[in-house]
Formats: C-alpha cells, structure tokens, sequence
C-alpha cells in the first residue's frame, strides 16, 4: 500500500486508479487517497499550457488527467462512499477540481478554434463527466458545483456539443449532472448565456438532431425532452427552431410511450410536468400547432399522463392547456380533429376526477359536441363559404356543392379554378402572399383562413341567438350607467373559457382600438341603414387575439370575404 501510494503521489496515474480500487473496497483507504488527490492536483498543469507541447507530451498530459478523475471515480461508486469522502476531505478539495474542469472546458469547448486531437481530448472529458455526475448525486456536493463560477456554462456547453457531435455517452453523463444541478432552482443565467450564445444555423442542426433521435428504451427518462424544455424556457431562437422542425408531434409521441411505463417516481412526474408547460407554450403560437397536436394524438396522450402527475401539478399544468385547446374549437380544423379524438377516446375516469381538471375536460368535452353540431348544422344549410377569392372570377356559382382550393402559400385564400388562382396572383396577391409566408417564417401564427372564419360566424350567431335574452339584460344596464343617447356593441371574447359576453358603448370601443372617428361615424351610418347592431368577436389567434368587427345578423354571403 505505501509503496502504491509512493507511486501515486509521485505523478503515476495508473497507481492512483488502483488506489482508487483499493478506497472503494476498504473505507480506511479513503483518507489515504484524498491525500494523494491533493497532491496529484499539483500534478494536473492547466488546460492552456498545453497547447505548446509536442503530441507525444500532450498525449500523456491528457492520460494523466483521464486517470486522475477516474481514479477518483472509482473509489466513490460503493455504498455510502459519497458520504464517507467528505469526512476524509474531498469537501474541501472538490471547488479546485470543479475549477479544473471550468477551465479544461472553456479551453476545449467554448474557445473551439484550437488545433486539438478530438479522441484524446474526448475521451479525457468522458472521465471528467463521469466523475462529476457521481459528485452531482450528493446534494453538498451539488451545491458547491452551483457555486463554482463557470461550471454551468461549461456543462451546459459540453451537453450542446454532445448533442451536435454525436457523443451519445458525454451527451447522457451531462445531462444526470445537469439535472441535479437544476433540480433545486430556477434556470441559472449561465444556462442561459451558454444557449444564446450558438449560432442559429448550429441551433437548428442541434434542434433537427434532437427530433430525429430515437428514443433509448432503457432511459430513466427522456434526454431530448430535458434538452428541449430547457433550451426553449431559455432561448427564443431554440424555440423557434424546435417549433420549426415539429417538435410537437415529437413529443406527443414520446410522453405516450412513456407514460406507459410503471415507474411512479418524482422523475418521471416532473419530465410530464416540464413537458406539458412546452406544450402549452408551443400550443399558444396558434391553431396551426394544435392541429399537429391533434394528429399525433395529443388528447389520449393526455389521458395517459394525467395520471402520472403530482397532484399539486396536475391542475396547475392541465387546466390552463385544455382550455387552450378549447378556445380553438372556434376554428373549424381544430373542431374537426378534436371532434374525433373525443368521440374516440374515455373520457369518463379525466371527467370523474373531482376539481379543475375533471372540469376542464367536462367543458373541453361539452364545447366540442356543441360546436360540432354547429358545424352540422351550418353544412347543412348550405351557407358553407363558396365565393371565390379573386374579385373578377367569372363563375358566380356559388352553390353549396362548389369545391374550393386553398392557396397553399398563405393557407388564407380560397379559389375555384387554377385560373382564377393565377389570374389573382398576377393582380396582387403575389405581394400580399409572400408577406403572410414571411410572417409565417418569422414565427407569427398563422391566419384564420377565410373558409374558417367564415364558420366561426355560425358559433358566434348561435351564442348570441342562445344569449338573446342576456344580451338584452346587459344592454338596458349599460344604458341605466350611461348619460345619453349611446351605440352599444356586443362584444363576444372567445380567448378564455369559458367565452365571456359583455357590451360595450361606441365610443369604449373608439378609444381601445384607436379608431379614427371619420372611420367609425361612416361605420355608424352604414349599420343605422340597413337597421342592424354592431358585434365585436375576439378570437384568438397565436399570442394575439384578433377582434371582428361587424354588423348583426350578419350576412353569409358577404361576411368574411
């Protein structure tokens, strides 16, 4: 033993890994080796020193290193050795080696334009990381980690790298210790800066791996689904590269399949509570995201997960996401997929459940069933918009039968023949599409097509023929609260749910919206001729809501087009 020990404080590596063997199996051994620790640190030249080294040297300056910290790492992996090294001085110890890998991360991975030998360097790191994620596991150890200036850029650094480079062991290492790290506070601003500081053609190629990457079957919990909530929580060109390359469909799938699984433990229920706040997140950027929600079966995903929540969790995190998703059932694509997962799916043990959740999907339910016989109803009746979106069209058909194609650049305008569609392009609509796709480009939602705004008038008809009598109530109490003669509006708000109905005068709604008055006194006369009311719709659309001006009752043949 001394004459191992002899060699391990004279610089040997391989000596202080068996030393190392010997802690692990025999706790006396441990004061010896944290002594020999102190030492060999001496040993351990700093990562920029190097650089001047002939390849011979500089190979064997890495080796050293390697063996350090896996010497260090063996003697901890057995029982109770994590917290037998603190009484034998590791405590003390463990900031300068934090320091040390601080600085051989910065050298190799954020400064990046050095001559260096990927293999070497690779699998030096691979030591390093395995040695920190066994400290992560302690929570004094941990904290000390949290403390060293650095050491979170530098993980959060190394974990992007792992990513970008394929280097599946260093990627999953990183990633335990940056779990425990952040496991006990908010994000940390050097998780931030690290992230912000990749450039956007790099996010994307991480952000496109991420999705691509199939899921490891045997891991405790999902690596890109951690990435991501964190990356997106952090970053707005992550999110929006994520959001990009359809992250949600992604991540349906993988909370599913596992939610599955047996395991109960506070991993699993914060990995679905982080998970569905993206979802909602993501959900908000309008109907186009749901809608990819939906088709990958976003609603028994649901259905799976609410389960494995925390209960403290589970109303916080489900409640405010299933009435996201409700308020878009005024769009008829939404309507239609939502219809069918729920006619699908049991509901019954989601609705059973006492308090907000079991409510929010009680309404979610009811609000689908009543819009869709809405729907119904108004195919029925042949109101169905067929109006063709150029202005000159030369086929006034407009009967129910009429099919027609979406432009498939805006997703706004409808047309009734490929001619017309060209013919409109030619006369301005080429301008005015290209702007909505860079919009759509620039992250903005997408509009609500012209066919779909067109029935959300049928919804809001029908609440306000099903709330006459209300909408009366309301009226004759704004005027009782008004000096003068007024113009009152209804105002129908589909952002929250359940919708709000409320009335306002002409002249609340001149100043919220900024309306010039000429504008609106020449609004005033058209609806006075032809004896008709003015109705406000907001509906949502994206992190906007968009407002609807128009008179009631409203006429289908010219409303929304």
């Amino acid at each position: 033993m001394d004459a191992l020990k002899e060699s391990a404080l004279s610089g040997s590596g391989d000596a202080l890994v068996q030393l190392g063997e010997f802690a692990r199996d025999d706790t006396t051994v441990f004061p010896h080796l944290i002594q020999v620790i102190r030492v060999f640190l001496n040993y351990l030249r700093l990562p920029a020193s190097t650089d001047a080294a002939s390849p011979e040297e500089f190979y064997t300056l890495l080796d050293r290193a390697a063996c350090y910290f896996h010497g260090l790492n063996v003697a901890l992996q057995s029982p109770q050795a994590l917290e037998n090294s603190k009484s034998a001085g590791l405590m003390t110890t463990c900031p300068k080696i934090y320091l040390w890998a601080v600085k051989f991360f910065q050298h190799y991975f954020v400064d990046a334009n050095l001559p260096i030998s990927t293999l070497a360097v690779c699998a030096t790191t691979v030591r390093i990381v395995e040695l920190l994620s066994t400290l992560s596991a302690d929570p004094d150890y941990c904290e000390k980690m949290r403390e060293t200036k650095g050491f979170v850029f530098s993980m959060t650094t190394l974990w992007i790298y792992g990513i970008r480079a394929g280097q599946g062991l260093i990627e999953d290492v990183v990633r335990i210790t940056m779990m425990h790290i952040l496991q006990k506070r908010t994000l940390d601003k050097e998780v931030t800066d690290a992230l912000n500081r990749v450039p956007n053609d790099v996010v994307v190629e991480i952000c496109t791996r991420v999705v691509a990457s199939e899921q490891d079957p045997e891991a405790d919990y999902d690596a890109g689904i951690m990435f991501l909530v964190i990356s997106t929580m952090c970053s707005r060109s992550f999110t929006r590269a994520f959001i990009s390359c359809h992250s949600v469909p992604w991540i349906c799938r993988r909370l599913a399949s596992i939610a599955v699984k047996e395991e109960e433990d506070a991993i699993y229920a914060k990995l679905f509570q982080v998970s569905l706040v993206y979802l909602q997140r993501t959900f908000k950027e309008g109907a186009g995201r749901i809608i990819e929600g939906l088709d990958a079966d976003v609603i028994p995903m649901l259905l799976k997960v609410q389960s494995k929540l925390e209960a403290d969790d589970r109303d916080a995190t489900l409640v405010p996401l299933l009435h996201l998703i409700t308020s878009y059932t005024l769009y008829r694509n939404v309507l239609t997929k939502l219809w069918k997962a729920v006619y699908m799916a049991d509901l019954g043990p989601a609705i059973s459940e006492a308090g907000p959740t079991g409510d929010a999907w009680t309404i979610l339910k009811e609000i689908t069933e009543t819009r869709w016989e809405i729907l119904k109803d108004y195919m029925a009746s042949g109101r169905e918009l067929t109006k063709c979106s150029y202005p000159a069209c030369p086929h006034p058909d407009v009967g129910p039968k009429r099919t027609l194609r979406r432009c498939e650049g805006c997703h706004f305008e409808y047309y009734c023949s490929k001619e017309c569609q060209k013919q409109d392009w030619r006369d301005g609509h080429k301008d005015v599409c290209r702007m909505l796709q860079n919009c759509l480009r620039d992250g903005l939602p997408m509009l609500m097509s012209k066919r779909e705004r067109h029935f959300a008038y049928a919804i809001i008809e029908k609440d306000i023929q099903d709330n006459a009598q209300l909408i009366e109530e309301l009226k004759s109490e704004k005027r009782r609260d008004t000096d003068g003669p007024v113009v009152l509006l209804t105002v129908t708000d589909y952002t929250p749910v359940p919708r709000k109905l409320y009335i306002r005068t002409d002249e609340e709604f001149r100043r919220s919206e900024n309306l010039p008055v000429e504008k609106w006194d020449a609004a005033l006369e058209l609806a006075k001729e032809a004896g008709k009311d003015f109705v406000l719709s907001i509906i949502p659309q994206g992190t906007k809501a968009q407002a609807l001006l128009d008179m009631y009752p409203f006429d289908f043949d010219t409303i929304s087009v």
